[in-house]
């Protein structure tokens, strides 16, 4: 059995995350990874983390995604506007937080 995940109103910033989430729509390929997710509260502090092991993108809803594409084919950096991006991955692992972590990098 397996698990699915749907992440709704999102921002891919960074370049592996996009060009992994572009290879699946535009040319069909799914290639799983461990994706970790980070929930954070209105402060920007760690609430909850988990890990879907063995993931890969099921669905991908964006408004005007074929002109993102194009426009994250080069180098530069591109945000990739997410309406809803559905995972499916082997199994959901909660992960601890750290104790008296700080987070510094805001949302």
């Amino acid at each position: 059995t397996g698990a699915s995940v749907s992440l709704r109103r999102g921002i891919a910033l960074s370049k592996p995350m996009r060009d992994w989430i572009i290879a699946r729509h535009v040319h069909g390929q799914v290639v799983p990874h461990d994706v970790h997710l980070t929930m954070r509260d209105e402060h920007g502090r760690v609430v909850s983390r988990w890990c879907l092991r063995h993931a890969g993108v099921a669905r991908l809803e964006s408004a005007d995604l074929e002109q993102q594409v194009g426009a994250a084919d080069g180098d530069e950096p591109v945000d990739l506007a997410i309406d809803e991006l559905v995972l499916t991955c082997e199994r959901i692992d909660l992960e601890p937080r750290e104790k008296g972590s700080l987070i510094l990098a805001r949302r």
